[in-house]
């Protein structure tokens, strides 16, 4: 028998929330099973409970319970990071209630204009829950529609997220190099906006990211080199309501330092010598949109208050101009440098940066999070696979991926991509599988009194490093590592901790309450020891 859809609705009134079980839930029996929650902070705890939603209705307004006139569209967006395969409906009680912005965010969070629902009036209440009716049979019919092998990939794909590192490495080397990248890709817990990771870190960098995309004005995007500053950028422009207008790059490090004023600025007919014509500038090719100056420690001090004019007053004049231009751009600047020490070595004006820096936003290095290194290998095993058309490195073995993991790439993740293309030049292109041997080849060599690389949050636990408990962990590193830490605490003591360990490695909490913790988001020993979980 197929499992019951899952059905989550939120909406702060009691008599919403009754007539959804009376009207929509009840009629389709076994078939369906109901949740509710009356607020934006009962949506939470369902999610903190860890359980699974095939579908999530939300009220767009909550102010009957003291929330906001639109808690339904924060609901939404954090319910499609929550629930990655979950279909996402949205009941309104106004037409034309939402406005180009808001529908924007809701497009951004996967929900279709199909899925908006209009409440109907007093003349004929129960119209919007038939309609609710008929959505929901369609997702029934799709779902009972769907074969046994597709219903299997899926449930691999979403398991993938939930497993620590080591059960990573495992799962990838247990299967091709192209449907472990396929597997990859298809998993919004493991891309988004073109950056591969299911990190604790990454995944708070890229929601922070989507928050300072809304505002539309300016950010500094920090990081050592490889970090993925230009894909933030982008995505940062993909996300704003500016996403249908120019992307202009600009790297101030390749430019001339002669020519960056012209570059950015434009200039006049015959403002220099060699100027035969008008050039507009990069600046006013973004405007209306985003412009990306990447490595912005390098800009010269002479051209750093024409830039502080542009982000205070929205204007700027031409090199060799005699009147001001209008601009309107989200500006997003780029670098690795110390901003900082260059401010205090005068190097870098500290009034551009205090502007600069309202949304800042610094990328981890991959060192970080170590749990998305096999992640990337494999995705980018599959591309390079592709592109050199070899016909091996169609494998990789468990060992190979674990000393990937365990390096600490200095130069991030263009290192890494760097070290595997070399695979492709050192060896045959049937070379199959990919060992530890064919790795240690293209391994960058390690410079002496190079840091120990740092060990992994599960290691750091069991070994007594961290000494947090679990609600404290979920609140550090987020639900997907506690849950890693939890299942893989089961594996290695072979049960649930007893009253000494459990308050040694997780901040004196009781045995009890450690196995309830776990019990809430799905593990318990039996389930982790037949491989359940």
């Amino acid at each position: 028998m197929t499992e019951p859809i899952r059905i989550l609705f939120c909406d702060d009134s009691r008599g919403a929330i009754d007539g959804f079980l009376r009207e929509v839930a009840v009629p389709f029996g076994e078939k369906a099973e109901a949740l509710t929650a009356a607020s934006l902070e009962g949506f939470r705890a369902i999610v903190e409970r860890g359980d699974a939603v095939d579908v999530v209705v939300s009220d767009l307004n909550f102010e009957g319970v003291g929330g906001g006139p639109k808690d339904g569209l924060l609901l939404l967006t954090e319910a499609r990071r929550a629930f990655p395969s979950a279909d996402l409906l949205l009941l309104t009680a106004y037409a034309g209630s939402l406005s180009l912005e808001e529908g924007l965010e809701l497009a951004r969070a996967g929900l279709a204009p199909e899925n908006v629902f209009r409440k109907a009036g007093e003349d004929d209440p129960r119209a919007t829950w038939a309609r609710l009716r008929e959505r929901i049979a369609g997702l029934l019919q799709a779902r009972a529609g769907r074969s046994e092998s597709e219903g299997e990939l899926q449930r691999e794909r979403s398991h993938l997220r939930r497993l620590d590192l080591a059960a990573t490495i495992r799962w990838l080397a247990a299967r091709p190099v192209a449907e472990g990248a396929a597997a990859i890709r298809a998993d919004p817990g493991c891309i988004a906006h073109g950056m591969i990771g299911r990190s604790f870190l990454l995944r708070d960098r890229l929601d922070a990211a989507a928050r300072i995309a809304r505002l539309q004005r300016m950010a500094l995007l920090l990081g050592e080199t490889g970090t993925g500053k230009e894909l933030v950028a982008r995505a940062l422009h993909d996300l704003s309501p500016r996403r249908d207008r120019p992307f202009v790059k600009c790297d101030v490090a390749a430019m001339s330092r002669e020519l960056v004023a012209s570059e950015l600025f434009g200039h006049e007919r015959g403002a220099f010598t060699g100027a035969v014509g008008r050039r507009r500038g990069l600046f006013a090719e973004a405007d209306g949109g985003t412009l990306f100056l990447d490595e912005i420690g390098n800009l010269a001090p002479e051209l750093q208050p024409m830039l502080l004019r542009v982000l205070q007053d929205r204007a700027f004049r031409p090199v060799g101009g005699e009147r001001d231009v209008a601009v309107d751009v989200f500006l997003i600047a780029a670098t690795n440098a110390d901003l900082e020490a260059l401010a205090r070595d005068g190097r870098f004006r500290p009034d551009l940066l205090e502007r600069l820096s309202v949304h800042r936003l610094e990328l981890p290095p991959l060192r970080e999070r170590r749990e998305d290194v096999p992640l990337l290998a494999v995705a980018a095993l599959d591309s390079l696979r592709r592109r050199f058309g070899a016909p091996g490195f169609s494998r990789i073995e468990e060992a190979a991926l674990d000393l990937l993991a365990r390096e600490p790439w200095p130069r991030n993740v263009r290192q890494l991509e760097n070290a595997l293309e070399r695979l492709f030049g050192e060896f045959e292109p049937s070379t199959d599988p990919i060992t530890a041997a064919h790795v240690r080849r293209v391994l960058p060599a390690v410079p002496s009194g190079a840091p120990a690389p740092e060990k992994p949050l599960v290691r750091r636990v069991l070994d007594g490093d961290e000494g947090l408990s679990l609600r404290e962990l979920a609140h550090r590193y987020g639900n997907d590592a506690v849950c890693e830490v939890i299942e893989a605490t089961f594996r290695e003591l072979r049960g649930p901790p007893d009253e000494e360990l459990a308050a040694r490695l997780f901040h004196g909490m009781k045995a009890n309450a450690w196995r309830q913790f776990a019990f809430q988001r799905g593990y318990t020993w039996e389930k982790v020891r037949r491989g359940e979980t």
